[in-house]
């Protein structure tokens, strides 16, 4: 027997983890413009010929590198971005340093 305005609830579930949709352009294009004023000439040269041609994941890595020596944090949703990216190369011989790279990255 029920009491009156009682009402079952369904079960607690975990909430899904949030999917973060990857757009590899725009990310290295958002990489390049935070970390712009910290590029050489040449640096940048160099990441607007990547960024032509379409070699995204050299322009990101680039930027990781430049970053580990200017030693700023990146914002949170670029670096999550970043791992996603990352993680997409977890058999590669470079997914470690990658990793170290963006970790670094997110605490500047």
């Amino acid at each position: 027997m029920r009491t009156p305005g009682f009402r079952l609830r369904p079960p607690l579930r975990p909430a899904a983890p949030p999917r973060i949709t990857l757009n590899l352009p725009r990310l290295a294009w958002e990489l390049v413009d935070q970390r712009r004023s910290w590029l050489t000439d040449s640096e940048l040269h160099r990441m607007f010929v990547h960024l032509g041609i379409g070699e995204y994941g050299q322009v990101i890595k680039a930027v990781l590198e430049i970053n580990e020596r200017i030693g700023l944090p990146l914002p949170p949703r670029l670096v999550d971005q970043v791992l996603v990216w990352v993680d997409g190369y977890s058999s590669h011989t470079d997914y470690r340093h990658l990793r170290e790279l963006v970790m670094m990255a997110a605490l500047g």
